[in-house]
């Protein structure tokens, strides 16, 4: 199933010739192909890189056809592929995963979505791309903490960057009732705390 979908087009199709090329399988290319796969192999494409766009490749052409497959959960975690990615910082599969209708405000069993995992694991780019696929700056996860909650508990100042520019609201608590900057001045994250009261004081001078 997954080579017919390969062969679908003549991108794919070269990709598919150079993933057996590599795996020193012999396959028959016309000129204009073999021109276009010298190019490729002579740029030495590195091997992480064809890994990623494979695994890419295949994940596409199999959520194209079964919807399921965006809903279906590991055992060991519970997540699905698009909460896997988010929290590895995965920002081509999360790409390939939404573009192919995954839920960008699916919560998981422990009440967090896509952005709040990316926020943990500090993934500026899938964050950034999830924000950019409308989904919500400010919505709640695990405790009822926000992406931006996270992050400054985290002292991970590009994220609190991030998130403000967004629009992410100072306000908003969990549930202990306490906000973004209160857990950054709890626990001494001196740099998310710098950044959260400037943030206050623009917010205070703008009304």
């Amino acid at each position: 199933m997954l080579k017919d979908y390969f062969m679908n087009t003549k991108q794919t199709n070269l990709l598919f010739i150079l993933l057996l090329f590599l795996a020193g399988i012999s396959t028959v290319v016309d000129a204009s192909e073999e021109e276009s796969l010298q190019r490729v192999v002579n740029k030495r494409v590195q091997e992480e890189w064809l890994e990623v766009t494979a695994r890419a490749t295949e994940i596409t052409g199999i959520t194209s056809h079964f919807s399921k497959e965006l809903e279906t959960t590991s055992a060991e975690s519970k997540n699905t592929l698009l909460w896997r990615y988010s929290l590895g910082g995965n920002r081509l599969m999360v790409k390939v995963l939404v573009e192919a209708n995954a839920d960008v405000s699916a919560k998981n069993e422990d009440g967090c979505s896509a952005l709040t995992l990316a926020a943990r694991a500090d993934s500026e780019g899938v964050a950034q791309y999830l924000l950019d696929q409308n989904a919500d700056v400010d919505v709640k996860g695990w405790l009822d903490r926000t992406p931006l909650i996270e992050a400054a508990m985290d002292d991970r100042s590009n994220m609190v960057k991030l998130f403000l520019n967004r629009g992410a609201s100072l306000e908003k608590t969990d549930e202990k009732g306490m906000t973004a900057l209160e857990y950054a001045h709890m626990l001494h994250r001196e740099e998310a705390r710098r950044i959260l009261l400037e943030a206050q004081q623009d917010s205070r001078k703008n009304r």
